[in-house]
């Protein structure tokens, strides 16, 4: 059995990448024993269309968090378009129109709440398998992320995170 080196997962004879985190395989970066300091038995899938994000069920590996970040961006987006729409026509001075966008804004700001709580809790467990096993040195980690990430031109400081390889779990 062959394992890859940078998440842990099983990989087969003559796969060129790893399919559960990406990584380019060489001869050399597939470990023939899987006993070593790095465990990834406790990475989790982090369900993004969840009501609320549980923090605490694990930590994700770098495609996760990129494919669970993608997902999150794509729903805010549609949301913000159709939000856009729906004020447009809202401006038409119709009494219906004006009590849908108020009801769509009302719904719109629930989903952006739950948004946010879903991206933190990505940052949370994206710091927990990079090596970060304090939980407040998580919290405060986020809460630089998301000061930096608030300034306009370093907002992609959010996908450099899918570039740090994870530290798995210490021993």
């Amino acid at each position: 059995m062959k394992f890859c080196s940078n998440c842990g997962a099983e990989v087969k004879e003559g796969q060129a990448i790893c399919l559960s985190c990406g990584f380019a395989l060489k001869e050399s970066a597939v470990k023939v024993d899987p006993a070593s300091n790095k465990d990834y038995s406790d990475r989790v899938e982090h369900d993004v269309f969840k009501l609320w994000p549980a923090f605490s069920d694990g930590p994700i590996g770098r495609m996760e968090y990129f494919k669970k970040f993608l997902i999150l961006t794509a729903v805010g987006m549609g949301v913000a378009f159709l939000g856009a729409l729906i004020l447009g026509g809202a401006n038409s001075g119709n009494p219906a129109m004006m009590i849908m966008s108020t009801l769509f804004l009302i719904v719109a700001l629930a989903v952006m709440v739950i948004l946010i709580a879903h991206e933190i809790a990505l940052l949370y467990k994206r710091f927990w398998d990079m090596g970060i096993t304090d939980a407040g040195g998580r919290i405060g980690m986020i809460v630089v992320y998301v000061i930096i990430s608030a300034i306009p031109l370093l907002n992609l400081a959010t996908l450099a995170m899918f570039f740090i390889p994870g530290k798995g779990k210490q021993s």
